[in-house]
């Protein structure tokens, strides 16, 4: 449905019933967000982001922690006894790696390298969730309906007031001026005469050859002095009278 108003300056705006005023938009806008802020869609979205945000990812260092481990006399040790062990399968070399594997495993650097893998393991997992969340969010009817509002262009300036339906009557049909009358029948008879004019034309071409002329030329003059006189008649531009070529 399209709606009419009219602001001080005159100026008229029509427009369909989603083009909204500012005051009019921003709180449609605050009732769609206080709906949406009240949907599971959005506390799930939240409690992820939350759970996301308690995750310092800046701690976890995986590499870092690897190449500390890697470096330990503990690794050293560890390695060193596979070593001895895939040389010699003894009960003795078995028994050293089993001590060296339980120091390597125990040391502070392994113990920070597992730390920071399950801390990325979880951090991981968040942000999987935090997408996981954020698309049902987004693809909520509540969020759609205010992204869609937000969007919307805003054409009704505040002081425009809503017009009554005699005034949409004469905005949409206006009354035509006596100047604007005049200049339509003055361009109606000019295209008047324009269209007869190859009549003139072809009756010299007829003289000239001796023929019957097919029109007068006493009639062809009557017939254009009389439209360029269609100017002065008495109820000239709002009644006019248009004359006829006779034949």
């Amino acid at each position: 449905m399209t709606r009419y108003f009219r602001n001080v300056g005159g100026r008229v705006y029509a427009v369909s019933d989603d083009q909204l005023t500012c005051s009019q938009k921003a709180a449609w806008i605050e009732n769609l967000n206080t709906d949406l802020l009240s949907t599971s869609h959005y506390s799930d979205w939240k409690e992820a982001v939350e759970a996301l945000d308690a995750i310092d990812i800046n701690t976890i260092n995986v590499e870092a922690a690897q190449s500390a481990l890697d470096s330990s006399t503990f690794a050293h040790d560890f390695e060193q006894a596979k070593s001895t062990y895939d040389l010699e399968q003894s009960d003795d070399n078995q028994a050293a790696l089993d001590l060296a594997k339980a120091a390597y495993e125990s040391c502070d650097e392994y113990i920070a390298l597992e730390a920071d893998k399950k801390a990325l393991e979880q951090y991981q997992i968040a942000v999987q969730r935090v997408e996981s969340a954020q698309l049902s969010y987004e693809s909520c009817p509540e969020y759609i309906e205010l992204e869609r509002l937000k969007s919307t262009k805003i054409w009704i300036p505040e002081d425009a007031v809503e017009m009554t339906d005699d005034e949409i009557y004469a905005h949409l049909n206006p009354t035509i001026s006596d100047e604007q009358l005049a200049a339509k029948a003055r361009a109606q008879r000019d295209a008047l005469l324009e269209q007869f004019t190859w009549r003139y034309e072809r009756h010299a071409r007829e003289a000239r050859l001796g023929i019957e002329t097919t029109d007068s030329l006493s009639a062809l003059d009557a017939y254009a002095q009389a439209l360029a006189d269609v100017p002065q008649q008495a109820g000239f531009p709002t009644t006019i009278e248009w004359p006829a070529l006779l034949a």
